[in-house]
């Protein structure tokens, strides 16, 4: 490999890099995008759109509990006590405390 083969490794490297990186900002913002849609939904008591928005977006939101507190919400809304308990529990994983999901837990249990 010569050194203008060498550059031209390197500058699609970074290419790809900024690339890749740029895509998973986007991807956040979509994410959050479908969040505060989802969150409209669950306030016109719309849970299956809610549900629809906020399905599959674990993987940019795992760890924030309030994502897994919305989609149990929406969840037993619709009708899926038993995914809404699992979402839930997913919840207080990351936020033992976190209040709202222990009642929702509660009351889906009685």
């Amino acid at each position: 490999m010569n050194i203008s083969e060498g550059i031209d490794l390197l500058l699609c490297l970074f290419i790809m890099a900024v690339f890749i990186y740029g895509w998973g900002k986007i991807k956040i913002k979509i994410a959050l995008n479908r969040f505060v849609k989802g969150q409209k939904y669950i306030a016109e008591k719309n849970y299956r759109s809610a549900v629809k928005q906020l399905e599959d977006l674990s993987g940019e939101l795992k760890n924030d509990p309030n994502y897994w507190f919305y989609l149990g919400l929406a969840l037993a809304g619709a009708g899926s006590n038993t995914d809404a308990k699992q979402a839930l529990l997913k919840t207080l994983e990351i936020d033992n405390s976190h209040e709202k999901a222990i009642e929702l837990l509660e009351r889906i249990d009685r």
